[in-house]
This record gives C-alpha cells, structure tokens and sequence, in this order.
C-alpha cells in the first residue's frame, strides 16, 4: 500500500502570503487615497472656474444689448472693494462685508445696491480689473485664491452690440 502524501502549508509560507497581501491591500488603499485628493482639488478649481465664466457670460450676455457701459467707483466702500462695472442699470464688482471673505457679485438694479447675487463666493483674496470703456468694449480681468486653488482670467472682453 501507498502512503499518501498530505500537502499542507506550512507556518512560514502563510506568513509570507499574509505579509504580501497586506502590502498589496496598504498599496491599493494609498493609490485610492491619492486618487480621491486628486479628483477633490480638480473639482474644487472646475467649480471656481465655472463660477466665474458663469458671471462672464452673464455680463457679455447683458453688455451686448446694453446701450451703456460705465465703470462706478462712487460706491461705498467698503463693502465695495473696487470700480463697479455698470451695464444700463445693473452693475459687477467685489463686495466684502466687514471680516468676510470676498464675492464676485451681480447687482441686478444700480440704484438698489443691497440685493445682489453671488456669483464666485468666499474667496480668499480677488481682484476686478475693467479697463476704461472703450466706445463698445472693456476688457475684464478677474485673479485671486480660494480655499488653495489660484485662478486668473485676464483680458476676456465684453462688448455691446448697438
């Protein structure tokens, strides 16, 4: 009669597996976590840029019917930080309250200047550059940080149409 031969692991082969699963396992926790830091700073940076080309677009969408572009820097300040672009009887410019982080607004009646609507909220710093109406155009420019992220928009020009 045959002796069977029992094939059984041994103590130090199932350390061995132990000890490589456990590197594999910490690897695919650390490539995760990088991978979701990652993916939470190019959300942040695309939710700062959106912010922004939405107000863009609000003001070249409002400046091309306008019949008047103007810059105001009569505003009280604070809580204005800069010159207001005004279009007909709206207006664009930075609104920091005393203590507060700085918003990118849009006041939708000049002469009504408490109702406004956010359009890039609670940045660190920013700035608003609008040059000096130019016939139909002015050239925007808005820079400045939030939570981190840099952002910077320089010359993105707005004109009317008539």
């Amino acid at each position: 009669m045959k002796k069977e031969s029992v094939k059984a692991l041994t103590m130090v082969e199932l350390l061995v597996a132990l000890v490589i699963s456990s590197i594999l396992i910490l690897m695919v926790g650390v490539l995760s976590n990088i991978a979701l830091s990652s993916h939470k700073q190019l959300r942040e940076a695309g939710d700062v840029y959106s912010d922004i080309f939405y107000g863009l677009s609000r003001m070249t969408f409002l400046a091309r019917k306008a019949s008047v572009l103007t810059l105001d820097n009569t505003w009280p300040n604070p809580p204005w930080v800069s010159n207001v672009l005004i279009v007909d009887n709206s207006g664009f410019g930075l609104y920091q309250p005393a203590g507060q982080k700085v918003d990118f607004v849009f006041v939708p009646d000049k002469n009504d200047k408490t109702v406004t609507e956010p359009l890039l909220t609670q940045a660190d710093t920013m700035t608003f550059t609008v040059s000096t109406p130019v016939g139909k155009s002015v050239a925007v420019g808005i820079r400045g940080t939030k939570q981190n992220e840099s952002f910077a928009v320089n010359n993105f020009v707005v004109m009317r149409r008539n």
